[in-house]
């Protein structure tokens, strides 16, 4: 494994829209997680150009830049991997898409998972997802994250299922915004492997069961 507004609607956090006066550009540039993305290891599928996936992670300043774009290729369906060189808290996403139907309609996020694929990523429950905003164009919209399931994060997967009415996604841009932790990836890890492992206690109750039963067989 590489490494606070919340609302309920579509099950996770609404859009924020935060203007571009000087000192929210200047507040958003300091949240941005840009720096802590460890680039080289982005990986997409269904990308129609290889790559492409790791042009749309930008600095914050050049979110606007229409030059550098992600497509999918054979359907609308799009699966970013997106590691971090630290485990950081993610507080909110930023999406910027297409024109003409060609911007996600939803987006569904995984936290520290590798193994995600689309066969995974249909059939299993997201630790959050959106319903997504068509109009994105000036990434003044920020979707809040369930603050309290993103603050141990080594990588996420974000999953965007359909777009609005377009024949592929384009994406222009990402961000994620939050700030780096003092958890190592090690904790990350044996937490969950201490929280997939059997408990004692559950051995306890079973043998219990057992002796309860047993006289009467």
């Amino acid at each position: 494994m590489a490494c606070r507004h919340e609302h309920n609607d579509h099950g996770g956090g609404c859009p924020h829209d935060h203007g571009n006066r000087p000192e929210d550009e200047r507040a958003a540039a300091k949240d941005s997680l840009w720096n802590y993305i460890d680039i080289p290891k982005v990986r997409a599928l269904n990308e129609h150009e290889p790559e492409a996936c790791k042009r749309v992670l930008k600095p914050w300043h050049e979110r606007l830049d229409t030059s550098k774009h992600l497509s999918s290729d054979a359907d609308e369906e799009l699966l970013i991997f997106i590691p971090f060189t630290e485990v950081v808290k993610l507080r909110a996403i930023v999406v910027i898409g297409g024109d003409e139907g060609e911007a996600p309609s939803k987006m569904r996020v995984f936290t520290n998972r590798e193994d995600i694929d689309f066969d995974l990523a249909n059939n299993s429950v997201p630790v959050q997802e959106w319903e997504l905003s068509e109009d994105s164009r000036h990434g003044e919209l920020e979707y809040a994250t369930k603050y309290s399931k993103f603050t141990s994060v080594c990588n996420v997967t974000l999953h965007f299922p359909s777009n609005f009415g377009g024949d592929i996604t384009t994406l222009y841009f990402l961000g994620l915004k939050g700030e780096t932790t003092s958890v190592t990836t090690k904790q990350v890890i044996m937490n969950a492997v201490y929280e997939s492992a059997p408990r004692p206690q559950d051995h306890k109750i079973a043998d219990s069961t057992m002796m309860d039963v047993a006289p009467g067989m």
